[in-house]
């Protein structure tokens, strides 16, 4: 698949049971998209930390919480959406943390930010809930 659209649009619950679906779609349309098996792998894991995060720290574990994840071509980026509508966040509390902090824990951010060309949180068009937006070049 080359061109440029939506190759995902998925609502789900904030149910930790659901991430094997989404991690086996993530893997599905990234290779429709023509990344490559390295590639793929990582947008997996860094796509399973942004909702593993979630579900763990907007919702607090709750498991009814809604969240859609998009999946878009963009030219020669994809770019995933991840929309939640929990409480929204203070987007300037969340940066990676110094890894000279000897400390478990609290790397999502650090990895999100290694693997994808840019991220950012961006208010939500109906006010509701926190959208993180996360891309990269694929070609």
């Amino acid at each position: 698949m080359t061109g440029d659209g939506c190759l995902l649009d998925l609502t789900f619950n904030s149910c930790p049971n659901n991430l094997q679906r989404v991690r086996g779609l993530v893997r599905e349309r990234a290779a429709e998209a023509g990344c490559d098996p390295s590639l793929i792998q990582k947008l997996i894991l860094v796509v399973d930390e942004a909702c593993a995060n979630v579900m763990r720290h907007a919702y607090s574990g709750e498991r009814s919480g809604s969240m859609r994840l998009r999946l878009l071509r963009e030219g020669d980026r994809l770019v995933f959406k991840l929309r939640d509508y929990a409480d929204p966040v203070d987007a300037e509390c969340l940066k990676p943390r110094d890894l000279e902090e000897c400390r478990p824990g609290g790397l999502g951010l650090n990895f999100i930010d290694s693997v994808m060309d840019s991220w950012e949180f961006l208010p939500p068009e109906d006010g509701r809930g926190n959208l993180l937006r996360m891309t990269k070049k694929i070609q």
